[in-house]
Parts: structure tokens; sequence; C-alpha cells
């Protein structure tokens, strides 16, 4: 299971995300069994079409490609905490962290590390009025349907990734240490060519310095 570990986005009436749910499970479940989805309600919505996994891999597809089915379920308020790179200043400072731990037989994190910015108060997030609900499961023939994730809003394509010098070594986080953490600026993203400015970062409300103040920052 994969659910959101840091982020922006929050729900604002719920106390628990699985109270979605409740509003929706049983028509959910039935469109799992069936692979049919709401992305064309999503599509409507706003979401982008880059934002979606296929419902069912074609066989021009990369081998191992997960896919995922995605559902809106209405009457959910929240805050969103994203935003596209092109849309905010080029100077701007970002953490970048492994948000989990999970590593493969030869210990090397399988998790990439995300990007967040942490700026501006809870007030100044965008508000949305429904919820997306992503079930998803591995490549592999015996992959089984997991509850990706529940957030407010469309969803996205994260960027994410372990492309920066350095960040491949990121440590997960663990118990009772300060985490290994990076900061770099949305023009190093840029810069990279492994991002454009059509990808959306994490947005967190807070200050940068002060939360840096709980991790190790990478020299």
């Amino acid at each position: 299971m994969q659910l959101e570990q840091l982020g922006g986005s929050k729900f604002t009436e719920i106390a628990n995300i699985f109270e979605v749910l409740e509003k929706d499970g049983v028509r959910i479940a039935e469109a799992v069994k069936a692979r049919t989805d709401d992305r064309e309600a999503l599509l409507r919505a706003g979401a982008s079409e880059r934002a979606f996994l296929p419902s069912t891999k074609a066989e021009a597809d990369p081998e191992g490609l997960p896919e995922a089915l995605y559902y809106k379920v209405d009457g959910v308020k929240g805050k969103l905490g994203i935003e596209k790179i092109g849309n905010l200043d080029p100077a701007t400072r970002i953490l970048v962290r492994r948000e989990k731990s999970a590593k493969d037989d030869q210990g090397r994190e399988k998790v990439p590390c995300s990007f967040t910015v942490i700026q501006g108060n809870p007030e100044d997030m965008p508000d949305t009025d429904y919820a997306t609900v992503i079930v998803g499961r591995e490549g592999g023939d015996k992959a089984k349907d997991e509850l990706w994730t529940i957030h407010p809003g469309a969803p996205i394509r994260a960027a994410q990734g372990d492309f920066l010098s350095g960040s491949e070594s990121l440590p997960g986080p663990e118990d009772g240490k300060k985490q290994r953490v990076m900061v770099t600026t949305v023009q190093e993203l840029l810069n990279s060519g492994r991002m454009t400015k059509d990808d959306y970062v994490k947005i967190v409300p807070g200050s940068l310095d002060a939360s840096l103040s709980q991790y190790e920052t990478a020299g």
C-alpha cells in the first residue's frame, strides 16, 4: 500500500482518508472488478492526460509498467498542495527527501526522492471539492490490486527521482535518527533536463529554514 507520506494536499472536513471510501466504496469495488474508472470525469475536471497510467497494459507498453484505476469522489473538501514548477520563481528552494524506505535485494532504496516546496500559509492553498482514489497494481502476472492513494483534487504525475547528484544515496526515514536530505532549486531541476515547467512539485505551508532543523542536510 502506497498511501501518501508527506505532502501539502489535505482534506479539511474528514479526519481519516478512509472516510472517502465510505462515500463510494461499493461502486469503486465493482468498478475495479470490471477494470473501469472515472478518468474521463477527472479529465473534464482538469486532470492532465499525463497523470494516468493505463488501466490495462497494451502489448506496446513497456514490460513491468504498472496499471492503475482512478476514481472521482464528489463532495469531499480539501486544500491542494501541488504546483507546476513553471509557476514558481526559478530561485525557489526545494526539499529533496526520500519519504519512505523500501529496499531491493541489493539493499538499495527503491522509492525515489520527492520534491517539496515549503512556503506560504494554509489559507493560501487552493480549495477543491472532490477526492481521487487510485487503485493500482505493479507489473507482472501475479500482481494484485492495491489501494495506492486517496487525496484531494485531480491526480497528477508528481515529479520525483534520484537524478540529482547525491540524491541516490539519501536514506529513507529511520526511527530515532535525523534524516539526511538535500536542498535544490527550481532552476537546478530544470537544468537537469529531467523536468519541464509542466511538472509538479508538492507545496507544504511553512518555512523551509524552520523545517530543516529536523533534518541533516547533505553537504
